[in-house]
């Protein structure tokens, strides 16, 4: 089961995505807790149960994903622990054998409940924070975005197709397009296995009880990632939201295959045998998967291969070029983007990025508009057409610009330091300089505040405060054209008035035009 876990293609999202660190944390505090919960159940106090209770809150804090994680404790309970009391009255005798044979007392579902209540308050705290942090930026989908009838079928089909997906583990995209519609009879036939496999399972609890225990870990666990509530970009699924559900599947595996082999007469050698070539098939696909994570081109370029209709990775693979330096073709993958969603506003933006950097100001300034009529919550589109205002002479319009993309994001490093360039061309230094201080206390690896920054200490005739900040754009960009020549003129003025024995600001006026 551990190999499996380790080596399975499914899981190369989770730790080759560097933003999913969150998801291994949060997994890494998870089975700490059900370690800490099994020693809890070998010898109950309470310190053993606090250890447990804060081990669980670290991983909600990592990621709200192990909500679930109570009712895993309950499987437990149920198996391997076999604490649970559900035995018929005419099974007594094998529960008495069974609590003389593991030491366990066994107890009501009820009481075992209730011992899990401090776990299950934190649970649904975790879920009331995280939904209302999505309502506070503004980013939870709309009802009517996807309809609720589509997300209840595409979760019922997930169900499958994410089976399907961990026995042949070939095709995974970074991203999955929610579909138009799902097929009546894809759902029903979901429907009916689901029900099938979980009639199954139930019926065999007292001889199998492993089999319960996975099916209903992978069901339970994969409940807040299954898509009937949503919030920001959500995809169809996600192979990274498998990485703690999958175990369950591979209970069944690790526990139903010996089972099976006991009963064959070669059933051992056959078993090692199937297991050894599973475990080299998951890492020849995961081999196979991680080549495709060697960086953003390859990895859009993969999941447009895989995948239809994906807006998204068109989009990326747009950014992803746009950062290459191959600006017609990322402009033809938005152009892509925006003809299969008609209303994806990033898509816009990015276009309009790549338009400016053409100098068709005008063009660009036209899709950040369509970006803002998509979405008039869009900090970045507001920063953008506010840099393209300035770069028409449109100063009042760009600062109202540049105080809409703050309003909507605060700590927005680059609107704050591009409001300052435009207050500066007002005049208004001091009020610029506060902005680019702004900038550098939400980025201190910004190099554009600092080179502001030194133009402004330069204006003002001190010098060495304007090498130091010169500098220190330089530090960070060493490229940074600008402040190389910042950097040159100042140590030039700061020179001659040294050699002269002037005031710097007799010496500066001619080099300041130059700057």
């Amino acid at each position: 089961m551990a190999a499996l876990f380790a080596l399975h293609p499914l899981n190369v999202d989770s730790v080759a995505w560097i933003a999913e660190r969150k998801n291994l944390l949060s997994t890494f505090w998870g089975m700490i807790s059900l370690l800490l919960y099994g020693r809890y159940v070998a010898q109950p106090n309470p310190a053993r149960y606090t250890l447990t209770l804060i081990s669980f809150v670290l991983g909600l804090m990592a990621k709200p994903m192990l909500v679930t994680l109570p009712f895993v404790f309950l499987l437990f309970d149920f198996w391997p622990f076999k604490r649970m009391r559900y035995f018929t009255q005419q099974e007594r005798k094998f529960e008495t054998a069974e609590e003389e044979k593991t030491g366990l007392q066994q107890t009501a579902i009820s009481k075992l409940i209730v011992e899990k209540m401090p776990f299950f308050a934190l649970s649904l705290g975790a879920v009331w924070l995280s939904i209302l942090s999505n309502q506070h930026i503004n980013n939870m989908v709309a009802a009517g975005t996807v309809p609720m009838t589509l997300r209840i079928g595409n979760a019922l089909v997930s169900y499958i197709v994410y089976i399907s997906k961990m026995i042949w583990p070939f095709n995974l995209a970074v991203y999955y397009p929610f579909p138009e519609a799902v097929q009546l009879w894809q759902v029903t036939g979901s429907v009916v296995l689901l029900i099938a496999v979980t009639s199954v399972f139930f019926c065999g609890l007292n001889r199998r009880p492993y089999l319960a225990v996975g099916w209903f870990w992978y069901l339970g666990t994969l409940v807040p990632v299954i898509g009937i509530l949503q919030n920001g970009l959500w995809p169809a699924m996600a192979d990274r939201w498998t990485y703690v559900p999958m175990i369950g599947l591979f209970i069944i595996i690790s526990w139903g295959l010996p089972d099976i082999a006991i009963k064959w007469r070669n059933g051992k050698p056959a078993l090692i045998i199937l297991a050894l070539t599973a475990l080299i098939f998951c890492i020849v696909g995961t081999r196979i998967q991680l080549q495709h994570w060697r960086n953003s081109t390859t990895l859009f370029e993969h999941a447009l291969a895989v995948t239809k209709n994906n807006y998204v990775a068109q989009n990326n693979l747009g950014t992803a070029l746009a950062a290459e330096g191959d600006l017609p073709k990322a402009m033809n993958h938005y152009r892509e983007s925006i003809h299969l969603k008609p209303d994806h506003a990033k898509a816009y933006n990015n276009l309009g990025i790549a338009l400016a950097k053409q100098g068709k100001v005008k063009d660009a300034i036209r899709h950040y508009s369509e970006a803002l009529r998509l979405n008039s919550g869009y900090a970045q589109a507001y920063n953008n057409l506010g840099a393209a205002l300035t770069e028409q002479g449109q100063i009042d319009k760009a600062i109202r610009n540049y105080n809409r993309a703050l309003k909507l994001k605060p700590d927005y490093a680059e609107a704050h330091n591009n409001l300052g360039v435009a207050l500066k061309k007002q005049g208004q230094i001091l009020e610029a300089a506060k902005h680019y201080y702004n900038a550098l206390r939400l980025d201190p690896y910004y190099a554009a505040p600092h080179y502001n920054l030194g133009l402004a200490f330069f204006q003002f005739g001190k010098v060495d405060k304007a090498i130091y900040h010169f500098r220190k754009a330089l530090q960070i960009n060493p490229a940074y054209r600008d402040a190389q020549k910042g950097l040159k003129t100042a140590r030039k003025v700061q020179n001659r008035s040294q050699a002269k024995k002037l005031p710097i600001q007799e010496t500066m006026q001619i080099d300041f035009q130059n700057l």
